[in-house]
Order: structure tokens, then C-alpha cells, then sequence
């Protein structure tokens, strides 16, 4: 039987003895942490990891501040991800940037839990605000312009509200996710539910679970992710 003492293996290798003498196999990285342990020179970047519950598969994940000790998992964004809250306060048409923090953030990465696959909702670190005054007209998010209003948005991910007139029959706060591409998807036992005065909401999501469009509001009201947002490996 071989043995490992004394055996070099290269960075994040682990060596395992065999019948005659020994190989050295790649160690499942679990997260970013896992990655500067063995390599502390690892620079900011997509490393592909095995989250500890789901080894079978590996995620493409973005290791944001790997010169700290405790670097952040982040999944990179290739489709429009946004929160909107509109403009409008307790009218049903007529804007006003003054009233309850209006705009809408884009998402262009997600930070994970990469234990539960949970999305860390509060996370703002790459996202990017607008109050432009084309924000109700959603068909085409990413060319809004800051047009040097400043923007007091403060949504978290997957959560939106609007605060429109009580005789407004059509909700304007728009929440959409878009993981095509990530290696993700929505975990289908998420659902959202509605708070504040007249809730309402309405939504749609495709059958793989990885596009979900949620518009909802009230006078005022909101909807966010009924305790917390899970997400899946896609099968």
C-alpha cells in the first residue's frame, strides 16, 4: 500500500494513498473562504464551488474582497434584475420624487448563503439606483439614465410596494428575477406575501422557476419573500 507521508500535492489537493503509491485529488471548495485558505494570493474573481449541501455540482461563484478574512459568494447576474417602487403617492398617475423613496435598484450580483442557497436580500454592494423620469416605462430597465436626481430607493432584493390612490385599480411596484444563465433557480416553495393597507399583488413565473415577475402595491402596501429567498441548483 502506498503512503502519503512526506508526499508534495499542489495548492488545495489532498493526497490519498493508493495500492502501490498515491494521487493527489482536488479538495471540494465549498465557498470563497474555502479558496483563500488554500491560496491566499486568490485575487477577487468566478471560482467554481461545490456548496457543502449540494457537492454533486459545481456553481460558478464570484469571491468578492478576497483580501479579507471573511470574502463574500456572489452570483453574477446576466439578465435585468430589479426592484421598482414608482413615483406616484396616493394619486394614480401623477409623480412625485418627494413621497416614500421612489426609483428602482438593478441587481448586477447576488450575495448567497451558500450553506442554504439563500440570498442575503440586504446586500447593496452591486447594484446600481435610478430616478429616471422613464422609470413607469419598465419595457427597456437598462437604459435608464440617474438623471442627476437623487435617489433615495432603499429596496431589498425580490421586494417592492407602491402607494397609489384608493381608487387605482392597476398596481405599479414590479419586482423581477432573472437567473437564466446562473446555474440557479428560484426554490419552488417560495412564495411572497402582501403587507400595509389594501395589499394586492399578482404574479408570474416560468415553469423552470428561474424568471418570477411580481407586481404589487396597495395604498400603501408591499410584498417581499415569505421568510426568505431560497434559491436551487437548476436539475
Amino acid at each position: 500500500m502506498g503512503s502519503c507521508q512526506n508526499q508534495p500535492c499542489g495548492i488545495c489537493e489532498v493526497c490519498h494513498p493508493t495500492e502501490s503509491n498515491y494521487t493527489c485529488v482536488k479538495e471540494d471548495l465549498t465557498s470563497c473562504r474555502d479558496i483563500k485558505i488554500c491560496n491566499n494570493a486568490s485575487s477577487d474573481g468566478h471560482y467554481p464551488i461545490r456548496p457543502v449541501l449540494h457537492r454533486k455540482s459545481s456553481l460558478k461563484v464570484y469571491c468578492h474582497d478576497m483580501n479579507s478574512k471573511y470574502p463574500g459568494d456572489y452570483i453574477t447576474l446576466i439578465h435585468d434584475n430589479f426592484s421598482l417602487y414608482p413615483p406616484i403617492y396616493k394619486t394614480c398617475t401623477d409623480i412625485n420624487w418627494n413621497a416614500n423613496k421612489p426609483g428602482v435598484i438593478f441587481y448586477h450580483k447576488i450575495r448567497l448563503e451558500l450553506i442554504r442557497l439563500r440570498v442575503v436580500v440586504k446586500d447593496r454592494t452591486f447594484t446600481n439606483v435610478s430616478c429616471d423620469s422613464k422609470l413607469l416605462e419598465i419595457s427597456n430597465p437598462s437604459s435608464f439614465q440617474n438623471s442627476g436626481r437623487t435617489c433615495s430607493v432603499n429596496l431589498e432584493y425580490g421586494t417592492t410596494g407602491d402607494c397609489l390612490g384608493v381608487s387605482c385599480n392597476q398596481r405599479k411596484g414590479i419586482v423581477q428575477i432573472d437567473l437564466r444563465g446562473t446555474g440557479l433557480i428560484v426554490s419552488p416553495s417560495v412564495k411572497w406575501i402582501t403587507g400595509g393597507h389594501r395589499p394586492h399583488i399578482s404574479s408570474s413565473r416560468s415553469p423552470t422557476n428561474d424568471t418570477i415577475k411580481i407586481v404589487c402595491g396597495g395604498t400603501c402596501g408591499w410584498c417581499s419573500p415569505e421568510g426568505g429567498l431560497f434559491l436551487e441548483l437548476k436539475p
